[in-house]
């Protein structure tokens, strides 16, 4: 067993970082009344002296619902002897209402925090309460999604986001925040200028969610990279089209599976066209029956200066999301013609674009 220990810290320790989580086996496994993750950790703060340790990584080391009453006791344990933690990642562990609620004591003593991790845990309203988030008045990035956050618990991050002047990434996707919860959001973002990255995909904001954002957005002159995929947004295209020269900042936007439709892309075009440091515009709709590519749909051709400069990761307008050849997506997308026969497959590949077949 010392052994063991001995090659999962070798493993897991790079300079200040502990990396402990999903592909270094079941941590939690109980073996002589301790558990591995327990061993782990201890002979850290002999051997290594926690002080030393900045970040922290535990994401996903539950893989059973049962262990995590065994990873809340471990953390109970250890936690406050690793007073100099500037990151900590506790996401996908499940840890819900009753994690959260133990883990209150120990974490916020933690105050030095400047990036958290609470991804998938699954709190809900009540475990936002209880996480205490105002203990991390430092923090630079925080990451709640997948906690099925709705409109209420927006409410309670509402209160604290302002304290939080030097947040530049929130990250609140797959949570269920809807129009109320936006709104009541809405105030707490704007008092946060720093904030260079907001995802917010999938909440179900609706058309009246882009009402709501058009109120926020400007306000937010670093912002560089937005995520507001999968929420229904598509009657709100001409609300979006007059928010988006309000930011030029943005080198990454994504848009997909909104089904603006037709309309929706005539009245997006121009204010996406005016957008010169966009780098990234990823709008995938493979299950829409507009699957047109943006020259059909805009009346618009894509300017060759910003072809050639790289100005779009990708439009997919395309039928088939998983398309494996440069060649039918240059078609499809109507880029063989402006690019030239012979050389557009070089292009798409090395110069142009990386061709992004995921669904996003």
């Amino acid at each position: 067993m010392e052994d063991l220990v001995e090659a999962i810290i070798n493993k897991a320790m790079h300079g200040k970082s502990l990396f402990l989580e999903h592909h270094r086996g079941d941590l939690l496994a109980l073996s002589g009344g301790e558990c591995l993750l327990a061993k782990v950790l201890n002979r850290v703060c002999v051997t290594t002296s926690a002080l030393s340790i900045s970040d922290l990584v535990l994401a996903g080391t539950v893989l059973e619902q049962y262990n995590v009453n065994v990873l809340v006791q471990v953390l109970q344990a250890t936690l406050p002897r690793f007073t100099g933690l500037i990151f900590l990642d506790l996401s996908d562990n499940n840890l819900g209402l009753h994690g959260t609620q133990a883990l209150r004591g120990v974490m916020s003593s933690l105050t030095d925090l400047i990036e958290l991790n609470y991804a998938n845990n699954g709190i809900g309203t009540m475990g936002m309460q209880a996480l205490g988030l105002d203990s991390f008045t430092n923090l630079h990035e925080l990451r709640l999604s997948g906690n099925q956050l709705q409109a209420p618990a927006s409410g309670l991050l509402a209160e604290v986001l302002p304290m939080m002047t030097q947040l530049y990434v929130l990250e609140l996707d797959d949570n269920e925040l809807g129009v109320d919860g936006m709104e009541l959001l809405a105030p707490a973002l704007t008092s946060l200028p720093a904030l260079i990255w907001v995802n917010l995909r999938n909440n179900e904001l609706t058309a009246r969610g882009v009402q709501v954002l058009q109120g926020v957005l400007p306000s937010l002159p670093n912002l560089t990279w937005l995520n507001l995929s999968e929420n229904e947004l598509g009657a709100g295209a001409p609300m979006m089209a007059r928010t988006l020269p309000f930011m030029s900042n943005l080198t990454t936007l994504k848009l997909s599976w909104n089904d603006f439709g037709a309309h929706g892309l005539q009245a997006l075009a121009q204010p996406l066209l005016s957008l010169t440091n966009l780098t990234a515009l990823i709008m995938c709709a493979p299950d829409s029956p507009t699957h047109v590519d943006w020259q059909v749909a805009t009346g618009m051709e894509i300017p060759n200066d910003r072809l050639v400069s790289g100005w779009m990761e990708t439009f997919q307008f395309v039928w088939d999301v998983w398309m494996r050849q440069t060649r039918s997506v240059a078609f499809a997308m109507g880029l063989h013609g402006r690019l030239g026969q012979g050389t557009h497959v070089r292009c798409l590949d090395e110069e142009l674009i990386r061709i992004v077949l995921e669904k996003m």
